[in-house]
């Protein structure tokens, strides 16, 4: 009797639409698992309500840097390999049906791909149209007739492209606003620097070497995957790599929010076995930008020469009489550390214990396609209160108001001054304990 109740309970949960039935408890939705390639979740409907200015106050400049928007895969490898992979199943007779529209699925990307991988997506152009207006409709004050936009971008197409997309919103919605844009290998290391010293870059190789070593040992089964695919286990085992074939789909479907309508391979992709993928390449993001010991908290330094070039932006403004914002355009390889260093939100979260860091820090929350950081900062209207011990900055990480280290005036402003000497000190001491020059 228990058994034909639980066939029926089974078959009714069978019946529901996957957005209803494929829920793990207090896990991620299939969208943010694609941690890095989620597509960016704001738009002009669900934008967080910012908090006013504080009396008395107004905005008169902004320090930004956001990453490009959604694109397509980094190389053509990523969609070549698992269509080589299910080929070489197919001429032995392996794939189950299932496992045959996969492929043709499959085949059907490659194509779409070819001789645009890295580019970006027209999603990604209108997440950054849409970026532009908001802060136009939420910082009239600087985005204004009159006011500069100072952009600048890595050389990389999207994230070139990325830049367009905004400035030229922003010029169409604020005609006679003075907009400047480059992108040159004179800002490059700047706004792309990943490289902190040999010893940081050692230890992360060889943890993540570690760690993805453990999560091939440890009791991963791939079997509701497999047994999808392919009509004969042992073939499986013998002749391929499930797990390198999973990787990879992993990557190709997380990065279908990153189109419109191309294709959906969520159905070939369980999701308890996605939720293990995905939880090592969280891992793999915080070992690679967060601030652990693993790691000597090394990583996030790289953005040290960043932070520099915010503060002194932030000197220029202040004793500057122009209003105006100085916009970059780079990668989340950038966005993320630079946020752990400048410990934005909880994404300075520091701990050694990797299997259980799902449960305290998920690297989707902070980085996905289109992310970004917004120095919003403010002076007294009188002139005579105009000094730098008055000015106060607010930062919106994905257009969401968050917290700054230390205690802030009223949150969410803080004031620079204190701020500005913390991020000093914390470079300052960078360089006494790594005898950086």
């Amino acid at each position: 009797m228990h058994l034909r109740i639980n066939a029926i309970i089974a078959s009714i949960f069978l019946l529901l639409p996957i957005s209803a039935r494929e829920r793990i408890e207090g896990m991620p939705t299939r969208q943010e698992a694609a941690n890095q390639f989620q597509a960016y979740p704001v738009n002009d409907v669900n934008a967080p309500a910012l908090s006013r200015a504080p009396k008395g106050y107004e905005a008169f400049h902004i320090e930004h840097y956001g990453r490009h928007g959604s694109r397509w895969l980094g190389t053509d490898k990523m969609y070549a390999l698992p269509v080589t992979m299910l080929e070489k199943a197919q001429r032995a007779g392996k794939l189950t049906s299932k496992g045959e529209e996969l492929l043709c699925k499959l085949q059907n990307i490659k194509k779409a791909s070819n001789k645009r991988v890295g580019e970006l997506t027209p999603a990604g152009h209108r997440q950054h149209q849409g970026i532009a207006r908001r802060m136009v409709r939420n910082f009239p004050d600087i985005y204004s007739a009159g006011n500069y936009v100072n952009a600048r971008s890595t050389t990389v197409i999207r994230c070139i492209l990325s830049m367009a997309a905004e400035v030229s919103e922003i010029e169409r919605l604020v005609p006679g606003i003075n907009c400047v844009f480059d992108a040159s290998m004179v800002t490059q290391k700047t706004l792309n620097n990943t490289h902190v010293d040999t010893v940081a870059e050692n230890l992360t190789v060889e943890t993540n070497k570690r760690i993805a070593e453990e999560y091939d040992h440890r009791p991963y089964d791939l079997t509701p995957f497999t047994s999808l695919i392919f009509n004969d286990s042992q073939w499986c085992r013998d002749s391929i790599s499930a797990r390198q074939l999973f990787k990879l789909l992993y990557d190709i479907g997380s990065n279908r929010y990153s189109h419109d309508n191309l294709y959906n391979i969520d159905e070939y992709l369980p999701l308890p076995t996605l939720l293990e993928e995905w939880k090592e390449k969280n891992v793999e993001a915080y070992i690679n930008n967060g601030m652990t010991p693993v790691t000597n908290c090394r990583p996030p330094y790289a953005q040290r020469l960043l932070l520099n070039s915010i503060i002194e932006a932030c000197d220029t403004a202040l004793v500057s009489k122009q209003v105006g914002a100085n916009l970059r355009f780079g990668h989340e390889t950038v966005v993320l550390p630079l946020a752990v260093l400048m410990e934005v939100g909880g994404t300075n979260y520091e701990t050694a214990e990797l299997d259980s860091l799902h449960h305290y820090w998920r690297a989707y929350q902070y980085y996905p396609m289109a992310c970004n950081l917004q120095f919003i900062y403010y002076r007294p209207k009188e002139k005579k209160k105009q000094t730098p011990e008055n000015v106060l900055v607010k930062v919106l990480l994905n257009e969401k108001e968050t917290t700054l280290p230390g205690a802030p005036v009223a949150f969410p402003y803080y004031r620079w001054s204190e701020l500005r000497d913390y991020y000093q000190n914390k470079l300052n001491s960078f360089k006494i304990k790594f005898n950086e020059q």
